[in-house]
């Protein structure tokens, strides 16, 4: 059985992932084919807004979030 520690670990490593995945499928093909290890910084609001939206709906999904609603968003 896990405990609440390790529980709590196992869902931070999840929201950080998703993090990163949202990161990177921000780039675009242009920036990927640079070699670029993030997207422009020119771009940081729009990074920045699904990184957010990405870690939020992972949140929902364990349940930490108390107020809103967010069935069917995305960051896509």
């Amino acid at each position: 059985q896990m405990c609440i520690r390790d529980r709590r670990q196992m869902c931070i490593r999840d929201r950080l992932y998703k993090a990163s995945v949202a990161c990177t499928d921000t780039m675009t093909p242009d920036e990927v084919a640079q070699g670029r290890t993030f997207p422009n910084l020119s771009r940081i609001r729009e990074v920045s807004a699904n990184v957010a939206t990405a870690v939020i709906i992972e949140a929902a999904k364990e349940g930490l979030c108390t107020k809103g609603h967010f069935s069917g968003a995305s960051y896509e």
